[in-house]
């Protein structure tokens, strides 16, 4: 739909979805015979996934006017742009190197214990109740479940990433900077996908600082909930990160030209240079 990338706004009905080849041209025929958008899962949604449906669909009545009229476009998903061009297809063929993943982690806009706790963390290394129980300091019978959604067991990716809790922690930070994505599967894909922005130098430093403020956020908040018993709301658990981020970048980056205000109200603005 034009510049619009319905994939990235939905990724979480995208991952669930059945029909991941199929058109929206395909899917507005077959809309014609029937009173509401039909899609194809591969489970029951949950509660906050039918809001997400109903915002699909919501979206789908509104912008898809005249499409059996405009072609589908292919993107090129290794450049931000969509566009196809040498030095992305170079960057895609290069081996994953921790090298280039490691300058992420190790940068000095971060605490060294955030930086220490991302490097834990690519390195599969965190001590997780799977891994806790795995190793015999928890019991068998002791709960190793994800303690934000008590659905999964609580392994590195699935706390950091694929957590329902924690994938909205992330596409709340997208929204805030003004993007869409489809979250990665690894630490590493993270990591990967983040070093392939680069913007002015100011703003460069606090796209760096996110990942990392993300990650030792999450595992913080997982550690007060499990021995403080916390009752952090998502959406205050996202103004901290915010408020971390903008406090790291003006700690640790003498030449910030925006205060901790403008950066966690305004990003967007300075993004387009607007701020």
């Amino acid at each position: 739909m034009g510049a619009y990338c319905v994939k990235n706004e939905f990724p979480r009905l995208y991952s669930l979805s059945t029909e991941k080849e199929v058109s929206l041209r395909v899917v507005s025929h077959r809309n014609e015979a029937s009173p509401r958008w039909i899609f194809k899962f591969r489970r029951r949604l949950l509660g906050w996934e039918n809001d997400e449906l109903t915002r699909l669909s919501t979206f789908l009545e509104q912008n898809l006017v005249g499409l059996s009229d405009r072609e589908d476009r292919l993107g090129w998903l290794a450049s931000p742009s969509a566009e196809f061009s040498v030095s992305s297809l170079y960057s895609l063929a290069l081996p994953s190197a921790p090298v280039l993943v490691t300058k992420l982690i190790w940068n000095k806009f971060s605490p060294p214990k955030a930086q220490f706790l991302v490097w834990l963390a690519w390195k599969g290394r965190l001590k997780t109740a799977s891994f806790l129980q795995r190793i015999g300091v928890l019991e068998p019978e002791a709960s190793a479940m994800c303690v934000f959604c008590h659905e999964g067991l609580e392994s590195v990716f699935h706390l950091l990433i694929w957590c329902p809790f924690a994938w909205r922690i992330w596409c709340d930070l997208m929204q805030w900077w003004g993007l869409s994505w489809v979250i990665p599967q690894t630490v590493e894909g993270i990591l990967n996908w983040w070093r392939g922005f680069k913007w002015r130098h100011n703003l460069n430093v606090i796209w760096r600082i996110i990942p990392v403020a993300v990650l030792w956020s999450l595992w913080k908040f997982r550690n007060e909930k499990v021995f403080c018993e916390s009752q952090m709301h998502l959406e205050e658990l996202c103004e901290l990160i915010k408020t971390r981020i903008a406090l790291w970048a003006k700690l640790y980056t003498l030449d910030c030209c925006y205060s901790v205000q403008q950066i966690i109200c305004n990003i967007q603005e300075i993004r387009l240079g607007n701020g």
